[in-house]
Order: structure tokens, then C-alpha cells, then sequence
């Protein structure tokens, strides 16, 4: 809702679902100007007889009075709601759309398009007119999501009201705006999609709402990329109908000039289905809980938390339910603290409550070394504030004094003033209101203050999401104590991170290399196998090729890719010799490939490292896919390194890192899986690699033993 939702206590209205009016106040017509036009006129700003509302104490302030406003309702279903002032020089308009956010499925994504490009071109008036036309005139024009407001002196009224229904409910633009705009939030989005803080914001409303709530539900690029600007068109035409609109007018027209004005912009659109969704609700955790996102594109991490806010029907307590943002969040009387910034190096804190208060956010960063402190800081804070007595008297006098300022700056901004009178006249809110609108502060108690903090803190139930680098950070959080859960930046569970744990002093680097090789099959067993051919189905970006291994002991080897028809690559090397055969040309097999494959034993290399003077080191347990592993640095005597992953659950190798030999990254890596036995030797039946940016995934279809037809001629 942006600008629609005012800060301070103009939040009355932050958040709402306007959708909940009470439709029958427009319903009684008093008399009939023309057959477009009903008129009626609302009910008087009172209290109800059965409010409980005590009786306001004195106070110095000056009252505060709305103006009574009147009101009529065209045949087609708008609404105004209009306030005379002819003390103005000025004339305002603001043009409010009622409508609830349903799932897009395929077409999510169009609303951030639409967005971009609503309100700025007509079908007469274009965005470059606009312009000189505010320029020259002074007139200011504002848009957001579901509105648009114009306001400027009175004698450009009839033009303003006209541009307004032209931008409104003409809508429109060029394909190339279209095609531009698309760009423009692809582009967005790819830069932001890598962010921690677009990461956590996203993962938690996915996981809290659920993707079958709108809310929840993501969208992709691919989705994005695909709409066309039909889609633009029937998103504004589904939800930007007559029948579901209000326009708040305010300031110097008369009610007989405006009625006319109004039925001949707006007369001629008809009315519209009103879409509307039911979804699942959210819902707290049964404790807290940590999910962490494993991100490496920032050295700091960002952090969001939050629970769902569990708000009764609406009382006499609806002040308060709308205020909260300042008693929790203001920066001068906000009960939550801000002093930890500076000690936990905490940086872009942004605290609020959102989505039509279904629930209230802590959003920040702050360094791998802070993370559990901050955590740990953030929930302490708000356990302070989840407590009977939260507020104290003079935090109370001051958020009194506080909302009562703002009542009174408020009434001098005149699109502040239209927020109010939409927000009286359509939320259902009015039998809580009064013509002094000091007498309801007044009304506000501590009891109550605290009773609707309790609403919406629930320090036992929050979901902590995190996204950054998980080496540093995860052991810190791992100390506090609570679940972590690991997903990845579409809110899809994962394994947890690959992440350094200390070793037990009685294992060694040679107790998990012998235990590989009993795992395997033993020595004995591994070492009476001097060939080997194995058959592969290998799967490159959904092209599917099939693969002959032979191995011949001391280290030679042949590979040939073939389409079932046609060889498309053959790599030989026969212990002295190598090479790569692609279309009928050579190449040959040269520097640090040729000095592993003519040391390396072909056959279960790993089993030879320290007969031929690899450097192994043990160095560290980690879990990596779901399974505890240790982790074994292996150097070879020509400078070459790899990690070995050994899953100690069996022994076996679960994965194997090339590392880059200058900047010592990790060049490329082969992930083993599906193991089973054949002849009482263990294999991997499946193998993922990446290699060159190019990810495969090999699936063994038949092994021989010992073959007579892997012959040394094969090699040459």
C-alpha cells in the first residue's frame, strides 16, 4: 500500500485489508441527481452506545474535529467520499482500489511490471505531457500500488480529475515500455536475487505463508521472462474496476460541480468481477527456530526475524493494533533498543509490521563473529517486551504525547487527511470514532498497551532466518541451543553446509585410508583386479551419451563417448603416452594431466597414495549431504592436491575436490553415490561431476572383472 499507509498514527490504516467494508453504508440513497449518480449521505462520526470506552479524561490539548463528510455512489459501484473546503486555494483527489492479492501462479511476477508502469500514460495523456503539465502547473501526482493521488490548485480541478480517470481506468502503454520495463525487473532481480538481505525477506514469507498464499508465493525468472503484455493488460483490467474503488475528494469544489465531474469521467466504465481468495493462514512455531541459507556472495550475513501476529477480532484495542510499529519501533520512545548496534557492529536495521498485520519483522546484518550475539541480543529484547508489564508509565506518557503530535501534523498535509477519512469511511472502523478525535487517545490505558503488545510479540516463537557464509557462523549459532534448518535461496530443504568440526585425537589419516580400503573390499580383494571395464550412461545438458572405461594395471586407461553410433571422443593413455581424440584431430596429453596419469594407479588409485609418497593429512569432520564425514587433504609429489570426503558412517568416499594449483580453490569435483556390490567390491553406480562449469551425472550400467578383452594393444 506505500503512501496509502502514513507513518505515525496515521498507521491506524497501515496494513489493513480494506476488503472488510461495510458495503450497505453507500446502499441508502437519499435522491437520485441523474441516472449515473446515487447520493447518500454517512452516518455521523459518533461513538457507539455500546462501546466501552470510558469517559475521557481532561486535557489541555486542543481538540481535533473531522469535518463531516458526504458521500454518493455512481451506478456503476464508485464510491466518493467527499470533504468541502473552500478555504483551499487547492483541490485533491485520490483514487483508492479495493482489491486482495490472489495467487498468480504462472503469472506471478506481472504485478511487478504492472507496478512499474501504472499511472505514468493514458490513453490521451502521456508520460511526457505529464510532466511539463506538473512542471507548469504545480501539480502533484503520486502513485502507488493500488492508488493514485492529484493534487493541485482548484482552478486545474476539472483537468486533474480528468487525468486521474485517464491514468486510472485508461491504463495503458507501448510494447517497447512493456519490453523495457520486463528488462528492467529481470535485471532487479538477478542482482538482488544474490543479496542475504532479498534472500532472508523471501525464504521467510515463503516458509511462514506457505506457497499457496499469495504472500508466500514465489516467482522466477524463467515465469517473468515469459509474460506478455496481454497479461499487463488483464492483471489492470481484473482488479481495477469501478465497483471496487473509492475516490476521497478534499478541498475547495462545490458537492453539485464535483457529482457532475465525477459522472462524466467515470460514468462510462462498467463494473467488474470482484476477485477474492481464501488461502492458509500462517502460524507460530512451537519454539524458536533458526533456518539458515548457505550464501557466499557477502562477508556479512543478514539476518530476519520474526512470528505471526495473533490479533483478536477488532475492539475497543484497534488503536492500539495499529500502532504498534511506534510503541515497538520508534526511534525515540520504541520500546525495542537499538543500543546493540554499535556493540555487535549491527548495520541496516529495518523493524516493522507488514502484510496487513499478519506479522512483524527484525531485519538486519552484522558480521559472521556477532551472529549469535546479535541473536541472541534481538530475542532478549523482545522477551523484555513479551511480559505483562512491557511499557512503563513514562514510556506510556511519552507514546501518548508521541501519537497525539502526530494527529496534530497530520491534519496539515492534505493527502494525510484523505488516508483518514478513506480509513473511517471504509474500514468498518467508524462506531470506535468521534467527532474530538483527542477523546479516543485519552481513552488508551497501559493494561491495554501491554495486552496488545502481548498480541503481537512472541519471543518463544520466532522463526530466525539467516543467509550468508555458513563457516564461522553456523558453530556460533549451533552454541545457542536452538534447531537449525537448512534451505536454499527458494525456501527448498538442503543438507546442511560443508563445515569444519574438531576430530577425535584417536583417529588418524591412516585409520580412514584403511578403513576406505576394508570398506571397498580389502586389499587382499582390490588388488587381485589388474583390468577392469565398466559401461556408463552419461547425461550432458539432456543429451545422453554412452561411455566404455578399460583399466589396465600398473596406469593405463581408455575412455571412448560415443552416441551408440558415432565415437565423438576417445582419451588414451598407455603409462608413457596420452591422448584426446576429438572429429579426427590429436591432441596430446601434456603437463599436470600427463604427470597424474603416469603416477596414478588406475585401478582404486586411492588405495596406492601412500605407497606412492602422496602427503596426506587429516583435517577436519565435516557433514556434508546429510552425513558426518572426515575431510583428507592428499598432495601428490608433483604438487597436485585433492580433498577426500570419507563418509564415517561406512568409509567410502562420498566426494573428491580438484584444487586449483595456484589460488588453491576448488577447480572442479566428483560426487559418488548409489554404492553397491559386485563381486564382492564396493562401486559407486553413480557419479556427478563438474568439470569446466559443466555439470554430468554418470550411471554405471555393467562392470567386468578381470576381462580378457582389455588387452594392452587397446591402449596404444
Amino acid at each position: 500500500m506505500n503512501k496509502f499507509l502514513f507513518t505515525s498514527i496515521f498507521f491506524l490504516v497501515s496494513n489493513l485489508l480494506f476488503s472488510q467494508i461495510d458495503t450497505t453504508k453507500f446502499e441508502n440513497v437519499a435522491s437520485v441527481i441523474d441516472d449515473s449518480v446515487k447520493a447518500s449521505k454517512f452516518f455521523k462520526i459518533s461513538i457507539s452506545k455500546d462501546s466501552k470506552f470510558t469517559k475521557p479524561s481532561p486535557a489541555e490539548h486542543k481538540p481535533i474535529r473531522m469535518i463531516e463528510a458526504r458521500t454518493f455512489v455512481l451506478i456503476n459501484g464508485l464510491k466518493v467520499i467527499f470533504v468541502e473546503n473552500n478555504k483551499l486555494p487547492f483541490t485533491s483527489y485520490k483514487l483508492y482500489f479495493d482489491y486482495s492479492d490472489i495467487l498468480l501462479s504462472e503469472k506471478k511476477g506481472v504485478d511487478l511490471i504492472f507496478n512499474k508502469l501504472w499511472g505514468k500514460n493514458g490513453r490521451r495523456n502521456k508520460e511526457s505531457d505529464i510532466k511539463d503539465y506538473k512542471e507548469r502547473t504545480g501539480t502533484k501526482i503520486e502513485v502507488d500500488k493500488k492508488s493514485i493521488y492529484i493534487d493541485g490548485l482548484s482552478r486545474y480541478k476539472t483537468k486533474n480529475l480528468e487525468l486521474l480517470a485517464d491514468l486510472a481506468m485508461r491504463f495503458s502503454f507501448t510494447e517497447k515500455q512493456f519490453e523495457d520495463t520486463k528488462t528492467s525487473v529481470i535485471d532487479s532481480l538477478y542482482f538482488a536475487s544474490n543479496r542475504n538481505e532479498f534472500i532472508v525477506d523471501a525464504v521467510a514469507r515463503k516458509l511462514m505463508f506457505g506457497s499457496n498464499n499469495p504472500i508466500g508465493e514465489s516467482f522466477t525468472i524463467d515465469k517473468i521472462d515469459s509474460l506478455k503484455s496481454e497479461d499487463i493488460r488483464d492483471y489492470h483490467s481484473a482488479f481495477f474496476n469501478p465497483n471496487n474503488s473509492y475516490l476521497m475528494v478534499y478541498g475547495n469544489i462545490s458537492m453539485t460541480e464535483l457529482k457532475k465531474m465525477v459522472s462524466r469521467y467515470f460514468n462510462k466504465y462498467r463494473k467488474g468481477d470482484i476477485i477474492k481468495g481464501y488461502y492458509p493462514q500462517p502460524y507460530n512455531l512451537p519454539q524458536v527456530e533458526i533456518d539458515f541459507i548457505e550464501n557466499y556472495n557477502s562477508d556479512s550475513l543478514s539476518v530476519w526475524m520474526g512470528n505471526v501476529i495473533t490479533y483478536s477480532d477488532i475492539d475497543e484495542n484497534w488503536l492500539l493494533e495499529k500502532s504498534n510499529n511506534t510503541i515497538l519501533f520508534n526511534k525515540k520512545i520504541g520500546l525495542f533498543s537499538t543500543d546493540f548496534l554499535d556493540k555487535y557492529g549491527v548495520t541496516n536495521l529495518n523493524t516493522k509490521t507488514e502484510y496487513e498485520n499478519k506479522y512483524f519483522s527484525i531485519k538486519y546484518d552484522v558480521s559472521e563473529n556477532d551472529i549469535a550475539e546479535s541473536i541472541t541480543e534481538s530475542i532478549s529484547q523482545l522477551e523484555k517486551i513479551d511480559r505483562d508489564k512491557s511499557i512503563d508509565s513514562i514510556n506510556f506518557n511519552s507514546f501518548k504525547s508521541q501519537i497525539s503530535q502526530e494527529y496534530i501534523q497530520g491534519f496539515r498535509d492534505p493527502e494525510k487527511i484523505s488516508d483518514l477519512y478513506l480509513m473511517y469511511y471504509i474500514t468498518g472502523f467508524g462506531r470506535y470514532l468521534v467527532p474530538n478525535l483527542m477523546e479516543i487517545i485519552d481513552t488508551i490505558s497501559i493494561v491495554g498497551v501491554n495486552k496488545s503488545l502481548k498480541q503481537e510479540i512472541k519471543h518463544n516463537h520466532l522463526r530466525v532466518v539467516v543467509s550468508g557464509k555458513p563457516g564461522i557462523a553456523v558453530p556460533h549459532m549451533e552454541k545457542l541451543g536452538y534447531k537449525i534448518n537448512y534451505f536454499d535461496q527458494f525456501a527448498n530443504t538442503t543438507f546442511p553446509p560443508a563445515l569444519d568440526r574438531a576430530i577425535p585425537d584417536s583417529i588418524n589419516v591412516n585409520d580412514v585410508l584403511s578403513r576406505y580400503i576394508l570398506a571397498r573390499g580389502g586389499e587382499i580383494k582390490l588388488k587381485e583386479v589388474k583390468r577392469l571395464l565398466q559401461w556408463w550412461e552419461i547425461d550432458i545438458n539432456n543429451t545422453k551419451l554412452y561411455v566404455k572405461n578399460k583399466y589396465m594395471l600398473p596406469n593405463k586407461r581408455l575412455s571412448t563417448y560415443s552416441n551408440k553410433e558415432v565415437v565423438v571422443l576417445k582419451t588414451v593413455f598407455n603409462g608413457e603416452y596420452g591422448y584426446v581424440e576429438r572429429s579426427g584431430m590429436l591432441t596430446e596429453i601434456e603437463g599436470e594431466n600427463f604427470l597424474k596419469l603416469s603416477m596414478e594407479k588406475s585401478i582404486f588409485p586411492v588405495m596406492y597414495y601412500r605407497d606412492l609418497g602422496y602427503v596426506l593429512s587429516l583435517e577436519s569432520q565435516i557433514p556434508l549431504k546429510g552425513e558426518e564425514c572426515y575431510k583428507v587433504r592428499a598432495e601428490a609429489p608433483y604438487g597436485r592436491e585433492v580433498l577426500l570426503y570419507f563418509r564415517i558412517s561406512d568409509g567410502l568416499i562420498i566426494r573428491k575436490e580438484v584444487l586449483d594449483f595456484n589460488t588453491k580453490e576448488v577447480k572442479n569435483y566428483t560426487n559418488y553415490s548409489d554404492f553397491k556390490t559386485f563381486d564382492d567390491i564396493i562401486f559407486p553406480y553413480e557419479t556427478e561431476t563438474l568439470i569446466g562449469g559443466i555439470k554430468t551425472t554418470l550411471t554405471l550400467t555393467q562392470i567386468k572383472i578381470n576381462d580378457e578383452n582389455v588387452r594392452k594393444r587397446d591402449f596404444k
